[in-house]
């Protein structure tokens, strides 16, 4: 009997291991860790030789609860939020979206100046971006992606909120895993980076004409 005892504790012991490398859903082995980057390419959408005459301040984006880190999330259960243990993000979804949303609108060719904040200038819009979230839903075998993002156009000499508007995208992700992910979220903010252009753009053409745009 004595002698059995070495061999069930080996035999526990290489249970035990094996139940410390299960891996999330998507996830690698430790010694293929990713580190992903969210990008996009933002064509220009200039259509004429005149630029308009307004300053735009864009604030840093704030992220949603439990959003703030490079950590990748994922979501099987509603109110719950899960890490991948060997993908993440180069840096916060916040910090890669912010120059993005500074592109897209200086792709529209329509501003003086598309400046982030803090800015050496008052400008004469401020945008400000709240509740982003990202983050990865599997269900099954296959999963999908959800970007949300408020933003607040504001005039600051006047003090008044000029438009606001909730941006809420689902894309699909196919398989359930982190480069899956990647992708749909880039789709996603492709979308995103789209409207929320528009969206500048509708709100400063209801604005009065108080400036004089330059050649």
């Amino acid at each position: 009997m004595t002698s059995r005892w070495p061999h069930l504790l080996l035999v526990l012991l290489l249970v035990s291991l094996a139940s410390s490398c299960a891996v999330l859903p998507g996830s690698k082995p430790k010694s293929r860790s990713s580190v992903y980057l969210l990008e996009t390419q933002i064509a220009s959408l200039s259509t004429g030789d005149q630029t308009g005459c307004r300053v735009i301040i864009v604030n840093p984006p704030d992220s949603a609860p439990g959003q703030n880190g490079a950590q990748m999330l994922y979501q099987r259960h509603a109110n719950q939020i899960e890490r991948f243990a060997f993908s993440r993000w180069a840096a916060s979804p916040a910090v890669m979206f912010e120059p993005l949303l500074l592109d897209a609108l200086r792709a529209s060719g329509s501003y003086r100046a598309v400046l982030p904040s803090p800015a050496p200038v008052r400008g004469d819009l401020r945008i400000a971006n709240d509740g982003l979230w990202l983050i990865q839903r599997f269900e099954g075998d296959r999963s999908e992606i959800e970007l949300r993002m408020s933003s607040q156009l504001y005039a600051p000499a006047q003090r008044q909120v000029v438009a606001t508007r909730d941006f809420n995208y689902v894309e699909s992700a196919g398989d359930a895993t982190p480069a899956a992910g990647v992708a749909a979220a880039e789709r996603a903010l492709e979308r995103l980076l789209g409207d929320f252009s528009q969206f500048v753009a509708d709100a400063v053409s209801r604005l009065e004409s108080d400036c004089v745009a330059e050649n």
